[in-house]
This record gives structure tokens, sequence and C-alpha cells, in this order.
């Protein structure tokens, strides 16, 4: 899943391919550090199943989620990237 999200990411038009990638790399941050503990504290609060569903109500909606992110058309990428590259070549070096 995440490397068709770093894939989908990179190609969304009007943004560049770093800027699209770098945000969703950051946006797994708070997941990875925040994930454990409050699952942990969950589970101290309502017990091991109601934590573990809890990961499974977060998974869809992440997978609801990616229904907002779509694969451009060739015309739309081709468009973003001459814009960005007129941009880039009209900025001083």
């Amino acid at each position: 899943m995440v490397p068709t999200l770093m894939g989908l990411a990179g190609q969304q038009p009007g943004i560049p391919t770093a800027v699209g990638v770098s945000v969703v790399s950051l946006g797994q941050w708070p997941a990875i550090l925040l994930g454990p503990p409050l699952v942990g504290g969950i589970a101290g609060l309502v017990g091991l199943r109601a934590a573990l569903y809890a990961l499974v109500v977060a998974a869809v909606v992440i997978v609801l989620l990616t229904r907002r992110m779509r694969v451009p058309s060739r015309d739309e990428h081709t468009v973003a990237s001459r814009a960005l590259a007129d941009r880039g070549a009209a900025e001083p070096a």
C-alpha cells in the first residue's frame, strides 16, 4: 500500500514530485510515534480486543481516504510538468 501511495503522491498534477512524496512521508510519522502508545492506552482503558478493533476502523478510514487520490491523466501530468518547468526557468539561479 505504501509504495502505491508514494507513487500516486508523486504524480499529482500541480504539485512537484518531491513535495507530494515528502507530505505523504511526513504524514506517516505521527502513526509511527503515537500508534503503539495509543493502542496500549486504549487497551488499558477498554481492553485489547477494543484496541485492535480501533486499528481496523483506522485501516478502513485510510482505505476510504485513498479514494480522494487519483491518477492524473497524461494531459494533466504534461501540463503540470510544463508549468513547473516554466516556473523554474523564470526563477534566477
